[in-house]
């Protein structure tokens, strides 16, 4: 019985922790394919009821993944009981975040990137 218990919070920690690296921005190409996309979508819908509001639900919903991915992370090791993240990459993502922000406040900016027309 306990050896099943153990299997089953090392699968259920495995899998949140992968989801939660999916959304993190401990890897250089998710936030290209999965967190500005999410965030799109989302500023996207706040827009049809809050015109004005693109920008900031893009960034809020941009740094919210961010902050669950992580979370998610955490949580998922925490269930295994794997080893913590080092500063130094917590660093390193929150810098990578900021920049993804900045570049996306430009292209917001310049009008390259646009809500979904709905």
């Amino acid at each position: 019985m306990s050896r099943n218990l153990n299997k089953k919070k090392l699968l259920e920690g495995g899998v949140i922790a992968f989801l939660g690296w999916l959304l993190s921005p401990l890897s250089w190409w998710n936030d290209a394919f999965v967190n500005i996309p999410i965030a799109w979508l989302i500023a996207s819908i706040v827009k049809v009821f809050f015109p004005t509001m693109f920008l900031p639900a893009f960034l809020v919903a941009y740094w919210a993944t961010n902050f669950l991915g992580l979370w998610l992370m955490y949580y998922g090791a925490k269930r295994v009981q794997a080893k913590k993240l080092s500063s130094k990459e917590i660093w390193t993502s929150l810098i990578c975040s900021i920049l993804y922000m900045l570049i996306i406040i430009i292209l917001i900016k310049l009008n390259i990137l646009k809500p979904i027309p709905l």
